[in-house]
């Protein structure tokens, strides 16, 4: 991702003043382009039950407003704060506005195993069958740092282990529905002309000794999200099990607060280069627009990989395309999955 964002840069510092790029970053505000369009043509979801995690503000929160305004019953997943409590009262407000049930908040801190299990359990007293699970909550970029509850880096616990332990939980639920998606966030970060490297599921500090940077470990996280997919699709495929998908999307440029908390980890000079690439973004729910296609989309095939179709893949309407990567072979997934199972100390049956 440094390397692709510095490219942007080179454009970037063309086109903004230089004192504006030694600022403090701040999130562009730029209007949506194909959200509209899409959400509408979206069909209707009333009767459906959606958990989204990641939803107090970018492409989550513009998720769970989506989803109600199309009727649906929208499981907000976030730690509790009095963000999580503000975008609760907009998303029930949006709802309550289509006929939609009431928007649910439960607490669920992606650094912590524990907190991840507890939510399990708030979803099924709250759904007797879930339609979609959005793993959506991620960081980006941030100092190599182990969780202080179980050690593994922050960012590889939060982007994906605790997703695999969230769907392994919840996916029961996801089996009764008659059209069940898991829908993970992936990003063009994953684009690395790389391979997934099992040592980065080490504890910290094992599992970062050899990346010279957070943004590596950010790109692994990543195309961590996309062989879980595809290590889903294979289980689900050899099950003969139709009545779930598993896809995995990415939003391109999105103006979300994923480049405003990286921006604030590293200094100044973490704010020159927001600042240089910042004319690039697209707006949050324009980023949310692969998530929501992968989420209900008929035209949608499992395992696959979905983003914006134009701009370096940064913007517009989002499109099956494959990651830069070297193949993800059924031996890869294999032993991926189980060193997920070891890591979060739960088998996944599928």
């Amino acid at each position: 991702m440094a390397a692709l964002y510095a490219a942007v840069a080179g454009v970037g510092v063309a086109s903004v003043g230089i004192a504006s790029l030694l600022r403090e970053y701040e999130p562009l505000k730029c209007d949506s382009v194909i959200w509209r369009e899409l959400l509408d043509k979206t069909p209707e979801q009333k009767g459906k039950t959606v958990a989204i995690t990641g939803t107090t503000s970018g492409t989550g929160l513009a998720l769970a407003k989506g989803f109600a305004e199309k009727g649906a019953k929208v499981l907000m997943l976030n730690r509790t704060s009095d963000r999580s409590e503000k975008a609760l009262e907009e998303v029930v407000r949006v709802g309550r506005a289509h006929g939609a049930p009431d928007a649910i908040h439960i607490d669920c801190d992606l650094q912590k195993f524990s907190s991840v299990r507890k939510a399990v359990e708030e979803v099924k007293k709250n759904a007797d069958v879930l339609d979609v699970l959005c793993n959506n909550a991620g960081i980006m970029a941030l100092p190599f740092k182990g969780t202080e509850e179980n050690g593994f880096d922050q960012q590889m616990q939060v982007n994906c282990l605790s997703h695999f332990l969230l769907t392994q939980g919840v996916f029961p639920l996801l089996s009764k529905s008659k059209d069940a998606r898991v829908v993970n966030h992936a990003s063009v970060a994953a684009n690395t002309n790389g391979e997934f490297d099992l040592t980065s599921l080490e504890k910290h500090p094992e599992c970062s000794e050899h990346y010279s940077t957070p943004w590596q470990m950010y790109g692994q996280t990543k195309l961590a999200n996309i062989v879980f997919t595809k290590a889903l699709d294979s289980r689900l495929r050899k099950k003969k099990i139709t009545n779930v998908k598993a896809l995995v999307a990415h939003p391109g440029f999105a103006a979300t607060e994923l480049q405003t908390t990286h921006a604030k980890s590293g200094g100044r000079f973490n704010h020159f280069v927001m600042n240089l690439i910042k004319p690039f973004f697209q707006s949050a729910e324009d980023g949310a627009a692969g998530i929501l296609l992968c989420s209900s989309s008929m035209d949608v095939e499992s395992g696959k990989f979905y983003g914006p179709s134009h701009g370096m893949r940064g913007k517009g309407f989002p499109e099956p395309h494959e990651p830069k990567a070297k193949p993800i072979t059924e031996e890869m997934m294999d032993k991926f999955w189980k060193k997920h199972e070891e890591c979060v100390g739960t088998r996944f049956e599928v």
